[in-house]
């Protein structure tokens, strides 16, 4: 029984220290993510702001925080679902935070774009790609710029379906 007690009490002992580093190395761990996450979108924002002219040909890219979500009508006249995710792709930092301020209104147009749609044109790829064709008409026409202008007033080069689900 004397080991025993002796063994019950070194165990007891070490527990605490086991487990205090255990918590710690877990919560270094979801620090570093968390620091990670958070900081992931405004380091490359602020890495691309310093305007230096190399910075231009990296492509900066702009996810729409919601995806898109409508009611479009099939040939029978029966109301289908269509959620699509859109991100899209410049070469001016000035024109990402366009993007960025301006997004509200990008995916209000683009829910009145996609909810015009037919059903059966959006089944083949080539309807898909139509529509993401007059999708990036659309946001070009809301910023008002020119994507051939001068190096320095590049528009949205490129829009991407990121996600394309129909019902």
């Amino acid at each position: 029984m004397g080991a025993k007690g002796i063994a019950g009490d070194g165990s007891r002992q070490r527990t605490p220290w086991f487990m205090i580093i255990l918590l710690s190395f877990i919560a270094a761990v979801l620090g570093g993510v968390m620091v990670s996450l958070l900081s992931g979108g405004r380091a490359v924002s602020q890495g691309q702001s310093g305007a230096a002219p190399a910075s231009s040909d990296t492509p900066l890219y702009y996810a729409l925080p919601q995806e898109v979500m409508v009611n479009v009508l099939d040939q029978s006249g029966r109301q289908r679902f269509l959620q699509v995710g859109v991100s899209m792709m410049t070469h001016d930092p000035d024109m990402l935070e366009q993007l960025k301020k301006h997004s509200p209104m990008i995916q209000d147009r683009l829910v009145m774009l996609f909810s015009a749609q037919s059903y059966g044109d959006l089944r083949s790829p080539e309807g898909k790609d139509r529509l993401r064709v007059e999708a990036l008409k659309t946001v070009r026409q809301l910023l008002s710029r020119n994507p051939e202008g001068p190096a320095g007033q590049r528009g949205v080069e490129d829009l991407f379906f990121t996600s394309f689900v129909m019902q």
